[in-house]
């Protein structure tokens, strides 16, 4: 079953994206969510899930971020994506650094989720 890898720390960022330079990562999955927003809850909850049911998903990475507690990290990951911060976001990270697919607010559903990995199936 694939699980979600909470990052807090710059460095915990740092280390995710910089593997992304490598031609065979794992492709990424990131999350991105306020303990304060109601609706940030509710998709955190579909999000969570969506991935525990990936149990065939093992060249994907999932990561999720609190924007609030973790504000340094979640501003360093729309730094190094291009991808402005929003909460909730869904960011789909691709080899080499590319975005593949991005998401916020209640675009992000099960069937958003879906839509992005068999794209990434389809790129390769």
């Amino acid at each position: 079953m694939a699980s979600i890898q909470d990052i807090v720390q710059p460095s915990d960022w740092t280390s995710v994206w910089s593997g992304l330079k490598e031609p065979h990562a794992a492709y990424v999955m990131v999350f991105k969510f306020s303990p304060r927003c109601p609706t940030s809850h509710f998709v955190e909850r579909v999000s969570r899930k969506y991935v525990q049911a990936r149990a065939d998903a093992p060249t994907i990475r999932f990561v999720a971020v609190d924007v609030v507690n973790a504000r340094s990290t979640s501003l360093q990951i729309a730094t190094d994506s291009g991808v402005r911060h929003e909460s909730p976001q869904a960011i789909f990270l691709a080899p080499g650094q590319k975005v593949l697919w991005n998401a916020s607010h209640e675009a992000i559903d099960d069937d958003s989720l879906e839509g992005a990995l068999k794209q990434a199936v389809a790129a390769k």
